[in-house]
């Protein structure tokens, strides 16, 4: 499956259920009042351009209490897009000055994986479409919500945000990219909510768990393995990757981030989607707060689980005129999130974030829970080296407050 966002590629396979629960938010838009901060991104290409423009947005009325397409009040914001499948900047949501302040003062704190900016997008029925993508372009972050139907949360970690305007309002912008299933007239999608979220728990002090970060001369790699679970696009499981422990050339070598060490993986054909490797957590704090060999019952809440955060960075090749993507998978369906920041990741360390609530974790894996890692990439078929290191969960709950 294909997921284009500009020259990158985000791709997955099937999604779960959402997750809702409590949470510490304030709402900053949720179009009670009408849609007047929504807008036609007519400065871009694509389907606003069209005559007439392919997007129509319009304001949607709650139609009872079990009405899936608005997440908060009584109203949400209908997008509907016509014209074409491929990826467009189709629309804008201007926030008002006080909301814009909140976000700005919150993307300045010092206080690490404590804000994000949540949103909720409401997806067409999995079955008119093949895969759905809504991207936010927000600073210097490429944010793609991915879905197959349903409604989908997507969450920015704002600590890690950079490029939003010094001042005025803030503006959100919104792209889509998708494919259906036979003939296309129109697709249909609902935004609401939008909130920021404060996940620290009253009086807590953040802890860093460190998880992975590949310095342990008997285990360099982390354990990490090809992963042959899943078929290849020809029907048949491909191995391409090959795992080395890199040691760092000095003080400012981007390539690690944590210690003297990071996975350097290789792949030797990384031109078409393909989930490549695993990384097992088995054997650490991720697995003892998860608790997934507890019946279901039994786990930690959604909202327990929101004051945990799991965090990795990963170094993407020097490359000319080419791209190369990262995401990466739970064994239990999509991530609503899969962060890709700014159209060319060329030498430089990105971080990838997810709160634990966002997610859910397969327990069929021996060594869950686990993350697989899948790539796509450069156009020219040659080897690319990716370097993945500092994976850590980072507890801002009130268990920490005393420490």
């Amino acid at each position: 499956m294909k997921i284009s966002y500009g020259r990158l590629l985000f791709c997955a396979a099937l999604i779960t259920a959402p997750i809702v629960h409590a949470e510490n938010a304030v709402v900053l838009e949720s179009f009670e009042n009408g849609i007047g901060s929504a807008s036609v991104d007519h400065g871009s290409d694509g389907r606003p351009l069209l005559n007439p423009p392919g997007v129509a947005l319009g304001e949607y009325v709650k139609a009872d209490n079990r009405d899936p397409n608005v997440t908060e009040g009584g109203k949400s914001l209908k997008v509907v897009l016509s014209g074409k499948k491929n990826f467009s900047r189709d629309f804008l949501v201007t926030l008002s000055p006080e909301a814009s302040e909140k976000i700005r003062r919150a993307a300045a704190s010092k206080d690490v994986a404590r804000y994000l900016l949540r949103y909720d997008v409401i997806f067409p029925p999995a079955n008119d479409f093949v895969y759905f993508n809504s991207a936010l372009l927000l600073g210097d972050s490429r944010d793609v919500l991915i879905s197959s139907g349903g409604v989908r949360t997507m969450s920015v970690a704002l600590d890690l945000l950079t490029g939003l305007p010094a001042a005025g309002p803030i503006v959100l912008d919104f792209a889509d990219d998708f494919d259906v299933k036979g003939d296309f007239s129109n697709a249909v999608i609902y935004l609401d909510n939008i909130r920021l979220v404060d996940t620290y728990a009253p009086g807590a002090k953040p802890v860093v768990h460190v998880l992975q970060s590949f310095e342990d001369a008997g285990n360099p790699t982390g354990g990490a393995v090809n992963f042959t679970d899943w078929d290849g696009d020809k029907g048949q499981a491909a191995i391409r990757t090959t795992f080395s422990q890199y040691t760092a050339g000095g003080s400012s070598d981007t390539r690690v981030s944590d210690g003297g060490h990071a996975l350097e993986v290789v792949n030797n054909n990384p031109t078409a989607w393909h989930a490549d490797f695993v990384i097992p957590f088995n054997h650490t704090k991720l697995a003892e707060v998860l608790q997934l060999d507890k019946p279901i019952e039994q786990r930690p809440t959604p909202e327990q689980l929101s004051h945990y955060t799991l965090r990795w960075d990963v170094t993407y090749p020097t490359l000319t005129n080419e791209w190369i993507n990262s995401t990466y998978h739970t064994i239990a369906g999509f991530l609503p999130t899969i962060q890709g920041s700014q159209s060319k990741l060329q030498n430089r360390r990105l971080t990838y974030s997810v709160t634990l609530d966002q997610t859910e974790w397969g327990t069929w894996h021996e060594m869950s829970p686990v993350l697989v890692f899948i790539t796509e990439g450069p156009q020219a078929k040659r080897d690319s080296k990716m370097y993945y290191d500092n994976f850590r969960l980072i507890d801002t709950g009130a268990a920490t407050s005393s420490k």
